[in-house]
């Protein structure tokens, strides 16, 4: 789940909305908590390995199942595509284009050989991953809390502002919380899949949903969001407000 939308969903919504794109995250926030507990009392009912397709194949049969398959592995392909050129976007800033794609083309090379080394090695790189994003987001929050300067709230809602720039900003934002429903399929090789799988989702979805709240209302507590509307590495932004030049790479690095 903590994906590219960590990254630059701030200033995505910024763009849009400006400080009322707070109000788009917590509806985003609400659906996916929704959707998470509809997907787990799904898993719950059929603990089989499939995920999503085995859900389309029990419900409406196989083609329905055929389709919902192969949306879901090009979600996924694209979905890792977009993360991979982020995170080259945050740390290889200026770099030729050319560099840019041999070293995407390079990292998803590498994915694909740790995914072919079975699920413990792939669990243990998502582990890693996770600690280095969730340890990156807390040094961001923490003492950029202190550091938020309520006076770029006002006003909350931009000059020109509609309700259709929340839904705008909803569409653009939406991709955050991509990524609970992988858990589904893991329902074959996970002892107890029908209580441990809905707990973790749940739970997870929630304690991200907060999390991801608190990191934008941070960001846009820092840095006006007419400001942060341009910016195309918001959280290196952060970075060096919070910890100065170095710290803007250190972030960017992390993000990478």
């Amino acid at each position: 789940m903590t994906g590219t939308g960590w990254f630059f969903g701030a200033a995505l919504g910024a763009k849009y909305a400006g400080n009322a794109s707070l109000i788009a995250w917590a509806i985003l926030g609400v659906i996916t908590i929704y959707i998470t507990l509809c997907f787990a009392e799904l898993v719950s009912l059929f603990p089989n390995a499939g995920g999503v397709y085995e859900f389309g194949k029990r419900s409406y049969g196989n083609f329905t199942s055929f389709v919902v398959g192969w949306i879901t592995w090009l979600d996924g392909t694209l979905t890792a595509s977009l993360i991979i050129v982020a995170a080259i976007e945050y740390l290889f800033i200026g770099y030729s284009t050319l560099i840019k794609i041999m070293l995407a083309l390079g990292i998803l090379a590498l994915l694909h050989y740790v995914a072919y080394r079975g699920v413990e090695a792939s669990s243990f790189l998502l582990i890693a991953f996770a600690i280095v994003t969730i340890g990156m987001i807390f040094m961001i929050i923490i003492p950029g809390l202190f550091a938020v300067n309520t006076t770029h709230f006002t006003p909350f809602f931009p000059p020109d502002f509609s309700w259709l720039a929340i839904g705008i900003t909803l569409f653009f934002i939406v991709e955050t919380f991509f990524g609970w429903e992988a858990a589904t399929f893991l329902g074959e090789e996970t002892e107890h899949a029908e209580k441990v799988i809905p707990k973790t989702m749940i739970w997870s979805t929630i304690v991200l949903t907060i999390l991801v709240f608190v990191l934008i209302f941070t960001v846009l507590g820092m840095i006006p969001w007419h400001e942060l509307a341009g910016s195309t590495t918001p959280l290196n932004d952060i970075g060096k407000i919070l910890f100065g030049s170095k710290g803007s790479y250190l972030v960017g690095f992390l993000v990478f």
